[in-house]
C-alpha cells in the first residue's frame, strides 16, 4: 500500500510518522502532500520510500479547511501507485498493529456489494473510514481515507468549495447557517452514485443544514444508502498529536459508528 500523509507538517512530528510507516513491509511508498511554503524538504528525508509533494495552497481554504484537505490528499494520491491508498492527516499517527488490524478487516470485506458509478464505471472497492455519521446526511469522518487509487480520485476529483472559509477556531459554529464541511465531501461522492442526490445538493438550506426544513427528506434517502460506498472500519489504537490522545471514538454521541 501507499500511505499520503496531508496537510501542513505538525512540527517534527509529521516526519516521524512517515519514517514509523516507512518501516512496515506492506507499505511501499510514503507521500507528505505539503504546501510549497514548509520548510520540510526531500533532502531531509533518510527513506527512499518518503517522498516530500509541495503544492500551490488554493486561494480559499474553503470552511473548515475543506478547500486545503481536497487539493493536499488529491495530489498525494495522483503520484501514488496504482493500488490500496491509505490517505491521513498530518497530526495523526495510527500505529502498526492499528494498520494491520485495518488491513484484514479491509480484505474480508472490501468487495461487498460494490456499486457502479453513473457513467457505468465500476467501485473497486468501498471507500473505508474511521467512522460513518448516522445523525448528519452524507457525512463520512475523513481523518482516514482507505481505498484503492482509482475510488479516491473519483472521491477527491471534485470542485473546489466557493462558499467564503471559515475554521473551527470560529468555534462554535451555528451548523443551522453553515453546511458541514465533511457533508460537502462526502455528498460529492454520493451524486456519483446517486443522481437523485442533486437535489439535496443545490439546495442545502433546505434539505441539509442543521434542522433544515426537509432535513427528514434528506436522511430519508441518505439512511438506506449510507454504508453503500463507504464503510466504517473497527475501533483502533492511534495517536493524534494536536489533541493530546488517541481518536475520538467520543464522537459516537454526535452520530459516528464504527465497524465493531
Amino acid at each position: 500500500m501507499n500511505i499520503v500523509i496531508q496537510g501542513a507538517p505538525y512540527g517534527n512530528f509529521t516526519v516521524k510518522v512517515a519514517h514509523e510507516y516507512s518501516k512496515i513491509d506492506i507499505v511501499k511508498k510514503v507521500i507528505i502532500s505539503t504546501w510549497e511554503q514548509e520548510a520540510i524538504d526531500q533532502n531531509d528525508m533518510e527513506s527512499d520510500k518518503i517522498i516530500v509533494l509541495k503544492s500551490s495552497p488554493p486561494e480559499n481554504n474553503g470552511p473548515g479547511n475543506m478547500n486545503l484537505q481536497i487539493v493536499s490528499s488529491r495530489e498525494g494520491v495522483k503520484i501514488c501507485d496504482d493500488g490500496l491508498i491509505m490517505k491521513t492527516r498530518s497530526d495523526q499517527h495510527l500505529y502498526e498493529e492499528s494498520l494491520y488490524k485495518w488491513m484484514k478487516y479491509f480484505n474480508r470485506c472490501q468487495f461487498d456489494n460494490t456499486l457502479r458509478y453513473t457513467d457505468g464505471e465500476k467501485q473497486r472497492s468501498k471507500i473505508f473510514l474511521v467512522g460513518n455519521n448516522k445523525r448528519f446526511p452524507f457525512h463520512p469522518q475523513d481523518h482516514f481515507l482507505w481505498g484503492y487509487k482509482q475510488d479516491l480520485q473519483r472521491l477527491l476529483n471534485i470542485p473546489l468549495w466557493d462558499t467564503p472559509a471559515w475554521t473551527w477556531r470560529d468555534a462554535p459554529i451555528n451548523f443551522s447557517e453553515r453546511l458541514r464541511p465533511n457533508i460537502y465531501l462526502g455528498i460529492n461522492y454520493y451524486k456519483q452514485f446517486f443522481p437523485e442526490v442533486e437535489k439535496y445538493f443545490l439546495n442545502e438550506k433546505e434539505y441539509l443544514l442543521d434542522g433544515a426544513r426537509s432535513y427528514t427528506e434528506a436522511m430519508d434517502f441518505y439512511t438506506p444508502i449510507r454504508d453503500s460506498i463507504f464503510l466504517p472500519m473497527p475501533r483502533v489504537e492511534m495517536w493524534w498529536a494536536k489533541e493530546n490522545s488517541g481518536y475520538w471514538y467520543s464522537y459516537e454521541k454526535e452520530g459516528e459508528y464504527y465497524a465493531d
